[in-house]
């Protein structure tokens, strides 16, 4: 299994466990589904159908998204101007280590993260935005 490590904060985010697609070159698009855990209990079933009638939780279990439990993310509040402010200093941030690191992708990196801050920017109600607890500088 591959772990897929945010560059800047080193905090594990994904896995290849899970269906993962590239997104404008830069970021990656996690397919993932609600799942029932409960006290040292993990049912990693898909989501139920529209067709059939939500189960009834039983007593200490929740419904959570399988990759946020997997990885112990938290979800954060962004608003768009907040949003925003966070994402530019952050691809700020990849720009410096890209420099450092790899000056041929820097080009290909700016051109993506404008396409990819457009994208979720038209459609920013559609999204849920989770970090690492620990992290202050990492991926959102």
């Amino acid at each position: 299994m591959l772990l897929y490590s945010d560059v800047i904060s080193e905090d594990e985010m994904i896995s290849d466990a899970f269906p993962l697609k590239t997104v404008d070159d830069i970021v990656y698009q996690v397919d993932c589904a609600m799942i029932v855990v409960k006290d040292g209990d993990v049912n990693i079933g898909a989501n139920p159908s529209a067709e059939e009638q939500e189960e009834a939780l039983e007593n200490g279990a929740q419904q959570v998204n399988n990759v946020v439990h997997s990885f112990r993310l938290h979800q954060t509040n962004f608003d768009k101007k907040t949003y925003l402010s966070y994402l530019k200093g952050y691809m700020k941030t990849i720009k410096t280590y890209l420099q450092e690191k790899n000056p041929d992708r820097v080009e290909a990196f700016e051109k993506g993260a404008a396409a990819y801050a457009k994208k979720i920017v038209a459609n920013l109600k559609d999204f849920e935005f989770v970090m690492n607890l620990h992290s202050g500088a990492g991926i959102v």
